[in-house]
């Protein structure tokens, strides 16, 4: 990610508020995930275009990362001291002003002047003390919702530290005059804190959104219902459509972390499966009447398992040359794919009903040619019956239908 929010939203380092709302707006019309739904790269392209114009939309932030003040998250930066920042001011008074001695230096911008510059009253080197580096460690939850806590200093007193919401692992705060004492009664530096978020057990954090993964029971993903889900505000309930598969993602609208111009980010549910620990019977049982009576495969809808020519032939045991031959006499018909031949389930099938053919039952060519004939008759049977099926199935209900409308129209008598 940039770290120049001007870079990132396309516009000149002068550009006025009217220039970057415009530049904000026509990038976020093309990046916005409602209009590119499952696109990462959008979605964390607008991502960094809502950071870049949370800072320079608000006057006060752009003027403090134009100063060098905060990053583009809006995180402090420990301040550096140059010479120049004592040399800001001319005339009586000034660090580098002196009547005599080695005024000279600062007149040549030479950065050994900072150490040579008096005062003319006394000599004495005047300047901003230092700051003081910290880190400490929070809670995931403290983070997002923000917590006053205490950092114990050095040989000092213990600091009281706000950590607003929303802080981010990495962060550095700022507290102004809590750092070295200034030279010569120059000002107080600084105490710059970074904060390092520990993990959560189970929430994790994507920008302003959470993420997590909620294990479900089979009755719940088949029925549906009301679940409660934790979220880092307290836990809420979540309505669980029927059919709900392992990975299916469900949102919950603003219920994740504080953004810095107001309002929050989502919460974004991730379903999982999880079968009981110890082994149902019942479920057991279940499941077999069930698998009996249905020929359910969910890996068909991804065309099953694909295997190349070579891959095809080892799992089989055959040789190229009864793969070509049953190939040329229309046994098999293999797609293609860049000139190479691709086998499926399907193709596995067949090639096994022709080993136990020819193997097995001892049937010759021509035998095996009469059966797969009939074979792909029986798959076009079965799919004209099941087109009969479906149409027998609409007439039936129209005759029911129109047998209640007889009836209804003889009780108006």
């Amino acid at each position: 990610m940039s770290q120049d929010p001007y870079e990132l939203l396309g516009v000149k380092r002068d550009a006025t508020q009217k220039d970057i709302q415009s530049a904000f707006r026509k990038l976020a019309k093309k990046l916005h995930p409602d209009l590119n739904p499952g696109d990462k790269k959008a979605e964390e392209q607008f991502k960094q275009i809502s950071t870049a114009y949370e800072i320079l939309s608000d006057e006060e932030k752009r003027a403090r990362f134009d100063r060098g003040e905060i990053d583009i998250t809006g995180a402090e930066r420990a301040q550096r001291n140059y010479y120049r920042d004592y040399a800001s001011k001319s005339g009586p008074g000034d660090p580098y002003h002196n009547s005599a001695g080695f005024a000279d230096f600062s007149d040549a911008d030479d950065i050994f002047a900072s150490f040579f510059s008096r005062r003319a009253d006394g000599g004495q080197t005047r300047g901003r003390g230092r700051d003081r580096q910290f880190s400490m460690e929070v809670d995931f939850i403290e983070a997002v919702n923000g917590t006053r806590t205490e950092v114990k200093m050095p040989n000092g007193p213990a600091l009281d530290v706000q950590i607003p919401p929303g802080t981010r692992d990495g962060q550095t705060l700022r507290l102004r005059g809590k750092g070295e004492p200034g030279i010569g009664g120059g000002p107080v530096g600084d105490a710059l804190i970074e904060i390092r978020v520990r993990p959560h057990r189970f929430f994790t954090r994507d920008g302003d959104d959470i993420r997590l993964e909620l294990p479900i029971s089979l009755s719940e993903a088949v029925l549906g219902g009301k679940v409660r889900v934790p979220t880092p505000s307290g836990p809420v309930n979540l309505t669980l459509p029927p059919h709900s598969n392992t990975g299916k993602v469900l949102r919950l609208k603003s219920k994740g972390v504080p953004k810095r111009g107001g309002g929050h980010g989502d919460v974004y549910i991730s379903l999982k499966i999880v079968l009981p620990d110890a082994p149902d019977e019942r479920l057991t049982d279940l499941m077999k009447e069930w698998a009996t009576a249905n020929s359910y495969d969910p890996r068909k809808k991804h065309g099953g398992l694909i295997m190349d020519d070579l891959e095809f032939r080892l799992y089989l045991k055959i040789d190229i040359v009864q793969l070509d031959l049953w190939i040329e006499q229309g046994w098999l018909i293999p797609e293609t794919s860049g000139g190479q031949r691709q086998f499926r389930d399907a193709d596995v099938a067949r090639a096994r009903l022709i080993l136990d053919l020819m193997g097995n039952m001892g049937v010759n060519e021509a035998g095996v040619d009469i059966v797969m004939e009939l074979v792909d008759e029986l798959h076009g049977l079965r799919g004209t019956m099941g087109r009969l099926m479906t149409a027998i199935g609409k007439q039936e209900r129209d005759v029911q239908r129109r047998l209640f409308e007889s009836l209804e129209e003889i009780d108006r008598f």
